[in-house]
């Protein structure tokens, strides 16, 4: 990050310079693919940050996003942003007690509703005395008594205008880790230290001619760091899956440029490559002068991947043989490592230095070491404020 420039800036500039390029495809109901351009977003964004205004809310006031992924999650990211307030997202799959305890934790003050699956089971977590708004593709059961729809607040409220700004140092979001050492702990990320990702544009060369597939929960920091910031920051093209069922072609659809994904979904991909060519018979063509090339070229358009020229993996340890398996397809594949506390900002593959079982160097910026006790010690300009009303873990 240069100056004191935050990701909304970046996104207000290609709403100035790029007006009518499509940044946002998201699948619809019944088939339909709708396109974004950055006017259209960014006047949906200006408009529902109109109403959260409106609301009376104090300054930095936390809002919650409630939703798997679609257009409308990063277009009402930036909307709490422009209207001053801080987002706090929802994991779409927790138990009622564990977004309630989120919510209540975090002393939110209205949370936007959007797609789920099994709403009904997770719709106790929401108080009753909660101001909530639907976003586009909510459950119909959603749309309870007094709730207003995204749709309706947008098409009756004027936008804010001009150029509203935020702080480097202000607080932006905050991010509740997964609970896997005890209760979630709410990390704290600033304008500032989200931005710091952006250095992984340049490193990887990130174009605005470029196309990301959003699938991954956009409640994780994996997701905000490598999309989300980044699309802000280069504006480019962003599809969205429409189901675990259709991501196949959703994928093919995309033909993603950058792709990053986790061992189980590099294992999917693979077993849906093998169960319409037996594994023998694949390394067997493989093996063969021309046939081989024309093979693992046939693949890689099958998976939609024939265009992608960074493929990142993460979250957990990657297969060795799996790794393997890809690059004999011509799809190379770069170990990456962060957390939710430095905003994935530790350690990257770099483009041609992937190797097996390697999670990379230091990524610009980044120092690390190891403790006495070999742990290990990462320095990140991307690190957190601290835990949310935690001080004593925050040390």
């Amino acid at each position: 990050m240069t100056g004191d420039t935050t990701q909304l800036d970046w996104i207000l500039s290609h709403e100035r310079s790029r007006p009518d390029a499509v940044w946002l495809t998201q699948p619809m109901d019944s088939g339909v693919i709708r396109d974004i351009t950055f006017a259209c977003a960014l006047d949906e964004a200006r408009r529902m940050a109109a109403h959260l205004a409106s609301r009376g809310f104090p300054p930095g006031s936390r809002i919650a996003i409630f939703s798997k992924n679609t257009a409308w999650w990063l277009i009402a990211d930036l909307a709490i942003w422009i209207a001053g307030h801080v987002s706090v997202p929802i994991y779409p799959t927790l138990t009622p007690e564990s977004i309630r305890k989120i919510l209540e934790h975090s002393e939110t003050r209205l949370v936007f509703v959007g797609k789920l699956d099994r709403y009904s089971e997770m719709a106790p977590g929401l108080p009753d005395e909660l101001p909530r708004v639907t976003l586009p593709l909510s459950p119909p059961e959603a749309a309870l008594d007094g709730v207003r729809s995204w749709d309706e607040i947008i098409s009756s409220t004027q936008p804010i205008e001009g150029a509203p700004r935020r702080t480097p140092d202000e607080l932006a979001t905050i991010i509740y880790t997964s609970g896997s050492t005890g209760d979630p702990k709410g990390a704290m990320h600033s304008f500032h230290s989200m931005c710091a990702i952006a250095v992984l544009t340049g490193v990887f060369g990130f174009r605005a001619d470029d196309r990301m597939i959003s699938y991954l929960p956009l409640a994780h920091v994996a997701e905000r760091a490598l999309l989300e910031t980044t699309t802000f920051k280069v504006g480019f093209h962003v599809y969205f899956s429409e189901s675990l069922a259709t991501f196949a072609n959703d994928l093919r659809r995309a033909r993603p440029t950058i792709f990053g994904s986790v061992p189980r979904l590099w294992q999917k991909l693979q077993e849906g490559v093998l169960a319409k060519m037996p594994a023998s018979r694949l390394a067997l063509l493989l093996r063969i002068p021309i046939m081989g090339s024309v093979v693992a070229r046939k693949v890689r358009e099958g998976l939609g991947l024939d265009q992608a020229r960074k493929l990142v993996t993460g979250s957990a340890p990657t297969p060795a043989e799996l790794v393997s398996w890809y690059r004999a397809l011509g799809i190379n594949i770069g170990e990456i490592y962060g957390m939710t506390e430095n905003f994935v900002l530790s350690h990257i593959s770099m483009t041609g230095q992937e190797r097996t079982g390697w999670v990379g160097t230091p990524a610009p910026g980044v120092v690390a070491k190891l403790s006495e006790e070999g742990e290990v010690l990462v320095k990140s300009p991307a690190v957190m404020l601290g835990y949310y009303k935690n001080k004593a873990l925050s040390r």
